[in-house]
């Protein structure tokens, strides 16, 4: 077994699990809040459900903040480069070869 077989697993095993967890959170989340019925409290279960969503959600908006400056740099990135190409077809012409 090789190295590149030991990658491959590991990430068919990452992809797996992945798809499991988006599948079962959702019955995870819908049992947390069962249980919390059938044993009274259901408010613990909803705290416990609140504090899930609020990590999510810090999470999200970290990713956000980390690449919304990265995609509104890139977006003035590209401008600059169609206004000197604009620029230098104005002042060269579109002929390059004669």
């Amino acid at each position: 077994m090789t190295i590149l077989d030991d990658l491959g697993s590991i990430i068919d095993i990452e992809r797996t699990e992945l798809w499991f967890s988006s599948v079962y959170l959702g019955n995870l989340r819908l049992s947390i809040w069962e249980v919390g019925e059938d044993t009274g409290k259901l408010g613990d279960a909803a705290n416990r459900l609140a504090d899930e969503y609020t990590q999510i959600s810090e999470l999200l908006f970290k990713e956000l903040a980390q690449w919304l400056p990265r995609l509104v740099y890139f977006g003035v990135m590209a401008i600059m480069v169609f206004q000197i190409l604009r620029g230098w077809r104005a002042v060269y012409g579109m002929e390059l070869i004669r």
